[in-house]
Formats: structure tokens, sequence, C-alpha cells
């Protein structure tokens, strides 16, 4: 993912194809206002979904699968990891790792005090 001030670009795969993309410099409020307001409203509409399924206990509900929701997230944790570093950064999802950056690695978790430490594999 490529992260401007004025938007984003998705490169996907091996080949980096051109996936989906956003530019406040191509914006129409216009035009792009019922967009808008749709994703406002589909936000609403998961985060209740989730708030639901967390109360019943019944996760086979969720909108989303969990690793669906840990992946779209990822990419925009990985975004500020670069963004704090200060470069652009190649990452290897298999090892959830970056390539030969240790200080970007260092930004993949924190540490923990006791008693509040996590697994190393959990």
């Amino acid at each position: 993912m490529h992260l401007k001030h004025t938007g984003y670009k998705v490169f996907l795969g091996k080949d980096n194809e051109e996936g989906p993309k956003f530019s406040f410099d191509h914006f129409d409020p216009t035009r792009d206002k019922q967009a808008i307001q749709d994703f406002k409203g589909l936000d609403a509409t998961h985060m209740q979904n989730f708030i639901d399924c967390v109360r019943t206990g019944e996760w086979r509900n969720l909108n989303a699968d969990v690793h669906e929701g840990y992946m779209s997230s990822s990419i925009g944790l990985l975004g500020n990891i670069a963004y704090r570093v200060g470069r652009t950064l190649e990452f290897d999802g298999k090892a959830e790792r970056f390539i030969n950056d240790e200080e970007a690695n260092s930004h993949l978790t924190r540490k923990y005090r006791e008693p509040f430490v996590l697994p190393e594999k959990v």
C-alpha cells in the first residue's frame, strides 16, 4: 500500500498489480456524498454487529471472519510503522516481519510489564 496525505493506492500480488485506490485530488463532494453516507452507515452497522456478538457470545454471527478483520486492520498498522521509521518498508506476510529491518520489526509489538506479559506464541 502506498499512502500519501492525499490518498492511497494498493498493489496486489507478486507482480504488484494496481488494486483499489482513493485520492482526494479526484474527490467530488457532490458526486461522492452518498457514498460517504453509505460508508458511515456501514461502519455503524459493523460496530453494532460486533457488540451484539460479544454480548451473546455468538461469534458465528459476525459479519466478517476474525481473520479478515485482522488482515484489514493490519494494513493500516503497517502503514503507521512505515511513517514512524520514515521510509519504505518491505513486509513478509508469511513470517509477519519486515525484511531486513529490525527497527521496523521492533514496532510490531511492545515491551509488556509483569504480570501483563503475552507469550511469544499464542
